[in-house]
């Protein structure tokens, strides 16, 4: 059987973290004039008000590894071509409305929801804004922990 590709997606630590790194920057400086501010406020010593800050740096420093590690072994995988892959007609496709912002649907026994507002590199195109799953349809998925990499239909 033969597939178009409609759909592939970057995988690379790069994306990862370029991605938490600005949050991390945004929310880091953020999170980092509301606690001098609130120190200020608070006539806090420079001595506490930096030992929150060192937590506020670790546990951003945490999420960046986490993420990098994460990044890093989509990118093995994809590689070594041993990322999980599902075919077959999709079915039980329910589109984003009344409430529900995402769409849904299952491939054989293997199920997936696809939001917008997704903060990874797989695919999130719902259907209402011009997305390619629809009910029936015969694809070949490539995926990990939910988030598809490559839609291919069949011809």
């Amino acid at each position: 059987m033969n597939f178009k590709v409609l759909f592939e997606g970057v995988i690379s630590n790069a994306e990862s973290l370029r991605f938490i790194l600005t949050w991390s920057i945004v929310v880091g400086l953020g999170g980092f004039a509301i606690l001098f501010l609130h120190a200020h406020q608070q006539k806090w010593s420079l001595k506490k008000t930096g030992w929150i800050a060192g937590t506020l740096n670790a546990i951003i420093a945490v999420v960046i590894l986490f993420a990098w590690r994460d990044g890093r072994r989509l990118q093995e995988l994809k590689e070594l071509g041993t990322l999980p892959t599902v075919e077959g007609p999709v079915s039980q496709f329910r589109q984003a409305g009344n409430g529900q912002k995402f769409d849904s649907f299952c491939v054989i026994d293997t199920c997936f929801q696809i939001s917008e507002f997704d903060s990874n590199n797989g695919y999130k195109v719902l259907a209402s804004k011009g997305g390619v799953i629809h009910e029936g349809q015969y694809v070949r998925l490539t995926y990990d922990k939910g988030v598809i990499f490559k839609i291919e239909e069949a011809q």
